[in-house]
């Protein structure tokens, strides 16, 4: 069963760089969001950075910093970096939303395949 689950997160992940690659944002953020669900840190990272610069869907600082914050928490250090940028595009009450949705994402999506 971790096997598969592992197999489909990357093919997910590089099927969602062919469709980025080739413009269709939708398809792309689809398999990434699918990846970045079942924990896949490079998925969690490119959805932060769709949301932060609005590649195929609104820009959405709160959901960037919540997808960025749970990779950022491994250690993982570009993550740190990108998540300095978009707090610092944020309002407080914006900050204190993502950080809440952070812990949501955290606790079933990432915590739940460990």
């Amino acid at each position: 069963m971790l096997f598969a689950a592992t197999t489909v997160v990357a093919g997910d992940l590089e099927d969602g760089m062919a469709a980025y690659d080739a413009g269709d944002y939708q398809k792309a953020f689809r398999l990434w969001k699918r990846s970045a669900e079942q924990g896949a840190m490079a998925a969690q990272i490119l959805l932060g950075l769709m949301y932060t610069e609005g590649w195929g869907v609104p820009k959405d600082y709160v959901r960037a910093y919540a997808w960025v914050s749970i990779v950022a928490a491994k250690g993982h250090a570009k993550a740190k970096k990108l998540k300095v940028v978009i707090t610092n595009l944020m309002t407080p009450t914006q900050i204190a939303e993502a950080q809440k949705l952070s812990s949501e994402l955290l606790e079933k999506h990432v915590l739940a395949f460990q």
